[in-house]
This record gives C-alpha cells, structure tokens and sequence, in this order.
C-alpha cells in the first residue's frame, strides 16, 4: 500500500494510537495543481470490464511517485445485475452518477466499462499506460484547495471536509459541489454465473459509498463532518477521496484521496 499513498497527497499522523483499538488521525492538503481525476464504470457482470479493472490497477500502481497526484475511484453500476450475476459492490447510486456523467458530456447512452478523465469520456484508456496520456490539457491549477482530515478507529471513522473555491475556478458558490467517496482497494470475487462465470475478478479504488452533493456558502467555503461506521471495510486497504467540481458536472475543479490511517499514529507512505 505505500506505493498507492504516495501518489495521493501524503498523510500526515495527527496522534498517536495507545493500543490495538486506540484511536488515529491523518489528514492531507491537495496541491495547487488540478490532479488527474479518473472515473471507472464497471460491473462484475459484463465479461469486457475485467481488463479495464486491471487497466486502473496497473496504472495507478506503476506511476512514478513524483508524477502530478492521481485520484481514481471505481464505480460499479447496477444494471449488469439481471443477466445472471448480481455484483456485491454494485449500487443503482453508481449508476445514477453514471447517468450524471452522460447528460454533462453530451452523450446519448451509458456503457461499461467506461472511463471519465476530469470528467470528460476517454475512450482511448485502453491505449494509455500513464496517467499523463489521459490529460486532454496540460496540468493546470486547481479551482479549489481541500483539506481532509480522518480520525476514529477500524469499523468507525470521523472525515472532515473543508474546502475554498479559488478565484481562478470561474464559478460562483452556487455553481459549485462536493462529494466523497469512501473506497476499497484488494477487492476479489470468485463469479458462479453471467458473462464471467468461473472467473476470479479483482478490484482497486471501488467506491463503497458516495456522499453528497455537499453545497458552499456564499463565500465559497464548505465544512462537513461524516462519522462513517463500517465494519465490513479492511481500513488498511480503505480510504476516503474528495471532488469538487461544478454543479452541472460539466467542470472539474479539484480532487483529494487520503488512505485511513491505521496502526502506530503513522501515516502511510
């Protein structure tokens, strides 16, 4: 896991834990330049998503530490599930941010896998082997600066979101959302039935949930606080990501991933 977390803005231990179930903080600061977001639309269910699954893996994995910060989230989308296999992390609010997704690019149906850079269709992903040959811009700076700060214990986590739009994002508060995911890294499941019968499957940075949207105040500013309790999630293998981007979903202004800390008070390199 250190390789994966330092790809993400470096995790900062706040405390130290006193025993097995004592409790830890880490928080992180995005950057001022925009990450490369990226967006996966998957399902167990459909026998051409496995290598796109790998593909995310793999390419998250191999980037170099100091390239530009990658924030990816898989998203299992729900309509897969009548053909015979029902996907365990599939979930019909994956597939209305899916549906979301179509209606701001313009497009005219939803299919899987797809994959979304800064939210933007890029089908060409199977060709890519770096995050930078996804940018359809250069690096740019970020509409928006994010602090997440998470402090609780395995099963049970506190995340604070703050957030400032910068001046530079060109839109107004109003204009502006925030959502968080929480996600799961070394994800697998053996399939019975559908296209994939008799296939092991195996998943990174699949969204669990999705929060949001979270609105700003008239001056820009946004403050939240989310106790999320889940005792299914390996938290270390969990962690928790932001994205800012505008109401219409049309602009991407910023995004953050920070891994649950876990053990020692020590952040994850």
């Amino acid at each position: 896991m250190g390789r994966l977390s330092a790809l993400f803005a470096a995790a900062i231990p706040l405390a130290a834990a006193t025993g097995p179930a004592a409790a830890t903080a880490c928080s992180a600061q995005s950057g001022p330049a925009r990450a490369t977001y990226i967006e996966l639309f998957t399902s167990e269910g459909c026998n051409s998503c496995p290598p796109a699954d790998r593909w995310l893996s793999g390419l998250v994995r191999e980037a170099p530490p100091a390239a530009a910060p990658v924030v990816a989230l898989a998203f299992h989308v729900d309509y897969w599930d009548y053909i015979g296999w029902r996907d365990r992390f599939a979930s019909p609010v994956f597939t209305a941010r899916q549906n979301a997704r179509k209606l701001a690019t313009g497009g005219t149906f939803m299919y899987t896998p797809q994959v979304t850079v800064d939210g933007r269709d890029a089908r060409n992903w199977r060709r890519t082997t770096h995050p930078a040959q996804l940018r359809f811009t250069p690096p740019v700076p970020a509409g928006a600066d994010i602090r997440l700060d998470i402090r609780g214990q395995p099963g049970r986590q506190t995340v604070s979101l703050e957030v400032d739009l910068k001046p530079e994002s060109g839109l107004t508060p109003a204009q502006s959302v925030a959502y968080l995911a929480v996600y799961e890294n070394g994800q697998s499941s053996a399939v019975s039935a559908g296209e994939n019968v008799g296939r092991r499957l195996a998943h990174d940075y699949v969204v669990r949930e999705w929060l949001g949207p979270y609105v700003f105040d008239a001056g820009g500013h946004l403050a939240a606080r989310r106790d999320i309790a889940r005792p299914d999630l390996d938290p270390a293998r969990s962690g928790v990501a932001a994205v800012v981007e505008s109401a219409d979903g049309r602009r991407f202004l910023q995004a953050l991933a920070l891994p649950f800390c876990t053990g020692g008070g020590k952040g994850r390199e």
